[in-house]
């Protein structure tokens, strides 16, 4: 793997995010624009999401 997940950046990022946003934001489009940001943890983080479980 990569780098390790940088957390401190994924959650200031999601806040400003987040409050771009009026109404609300779903987790999934959260995720989604972080990834779409192409951030370096977005590799690592996308693994996190879809293999923690095994």
């Amino acid at each position: 793997m990569g780098e390790r997940i940088r957390w401190p950046v994924v959650v200031r990022r999601a806040r400003e995010i987040y409050a771009e946003y009026d109404g609300g934001v779903t987790l999934r489009q959260l995720m989604y624009r972080l990834v779409a940001e192409g951030a370096g943890f977005v590799s690592e983080f996308w693994f996190w999401l879809n293999f923690r479980a095994e």
